[in-house]
């Protein structure tokens, strides 16, 4: 027997909701009118069960900072929980959302509490945004826990946003240089090669010469299978290759790792701020978010710190096991760590490490740009010769006529 969902006023024009269960959405009517009450909606509601919620893909966060915006708005105004889910859902497009939206409000028409409705998703929510849902809850201050997530989860949008923008003019630069290359390949220089087998007769070419139109005609007659095998190839890196695996190859290259490193910190300073400030309790706090790094080396070493912050031992002191960790920051640590300000003293070391990496970022592009420049020059300049070599050969046989 399917369940509905129901919106009726009674009597008094008030509005009620609830669920029931009924053969028909014709029966339902009928129930609810021995109730005397009068329906202005009802819905099937899906099956739902934890095992359906997993399920559900991961969300991009700009879209979970914006539900957590939107929710913590409409309960700043004293609407209900559940009417503002209902309302989020009424107005949403995205038929992902809106089917997370609905498993939250089956969730809590079943009487489950928000938290366990947000952990039945854990592809989409991950334990950092449950907790803070959690300190809300038992602090009666749910609206200021989703403002402060919001307001964390943007800001770790805008860090990316940062990096892939210095990272554009680059991308650009390589791509149309790669089109314009091609281009040549194709078109270009297998004409060069035709005037140049005409003119030298039984000549030889120079050896860059030859090697540049043997490319070419390698590459115009297997053009359409070698970009299929570079697809092929792009998919199944993606599919295969371990995100912790290529950060930790990438934690090799110099400046790179400086940038890597400050990213993973940043994230690690900015929600054990916000935790904390939460009234979530330090070893809590560092359970959460010792798997936040997304850097194997981080996680491993902080189980170190857990336990030596169960032990008893000050935050500041056992941070001091990852080396990676500047002292400045652990000696601002242990000073907020004293003074009673702790979750100031991380907020603060993540706004001043955020400023310190878009510098980084920054030298990495004026360093990267005229190495790719230098790169395109040479290679594109060796082609030019490699064309101009035979006419000297050309010039030379002119000479003599």
């Amino acid at each position: 027997m399917p369940k509905y969902e129901y919106s009726a006023l009674d009597k008094n024009r008030s509005l009620r909701t609830g669920t029931l269960q009924a053969n028909s959405e014709l029966e339902l009517q009928q129930l609810l009118a021995q109730k005397k009450l009068n329906v202005t909606h009802i819905a099937v509601l899906p099956e739902h069960s934890r095992k359906q919620a997993q399920r559900i893909r991961s969300l991009k966060s700009y879209k979970i900072a914006h539900f957590a915006k939107q929710l913590a708005a409409l309960l700043k105004a004293k609407m209900p929980l559940l009417q503002c889910i209902e309302l989020l859902e009424r107005q949403e497009y995205s038929p992902k959302m809106k089917r997370i939206l609905v498993n939250i409000k089956t969730a809590l028409y079943d009487g489950r509490s928000f938290s366990d409705a947000l952990e039945s998703m854990p592809s989409v929510f991950d334990s950092f945004f449950i907790s803070m849902v959690q300190a809300g809850e038992a602090s009666g201050k749910l609206d200021i826990s989703l403002s402060k997530l919001s307001h964390q989860l943007n800001k770790a949008q805008q860090t990316k946003r940062k990096i892939k923008n210095a990272l554009t003019y680059p991308a650009i630069v390589l791509g149309v240089s790669i089109i314009v290359v091609a281009l040549l390949v194709i078109f270009v220089i297998p004409k060069f090669q035709f005037v140049f087998e005409n003119m030298l007769g039984n000549a030889p070419m120079p050896v860059l010469t030859q090697f540049v139109f043997e490319t070419a005609i390698f590459i115009k007659n297997h053009f359409l299978s070698l970009l299929f095998i570079g697809i092929v190839l792009t998919v199944i890196a993606k599919r295969l290759l371990n995100p912790k695996a290529l950060k930790s190859w990438l934690l090799r290259v110099p400046r790179v790792r400086g940038v890597l490193i400050g990213i993973a910190l940043i994230r690690f300073y900015n929600a054990m701020g916000t935790l904390l400030a939460n009234n979530v309790p330090v070893v809590k706090a560092l359970e959460i978010t010792h798997n936040l790094f997304d850097i194997t080396y981080f996680e491993k070493r902080m189980l170190f710190v857990i336990q030596r912050v169960r032990e008893g031992a000050a935050i500041g002191n056992a941070l001091q096991v990852i080396p990676l960790i500047p002292e400045t920051d652990i000696s601002l640590i242990s000073v907020g760590e004293a003074s009673g300000n702790l979750p100031e003293a991380f907020l603060k070391i993540a706004a001043d490490g955020e400023e310190d990496l878009e510098k980084h970022i920054g030298s990495i592009v004026s360093l990267l740009e005229p190495m790719l420049i230098i790169g395109l020059t040479v290679f594109i300049g060796g082609i030019i010769i490699a064309m101009f070599l035979p006419l000297l050969g050309i010039l030379d046989k002119l000479s003599y006529i």
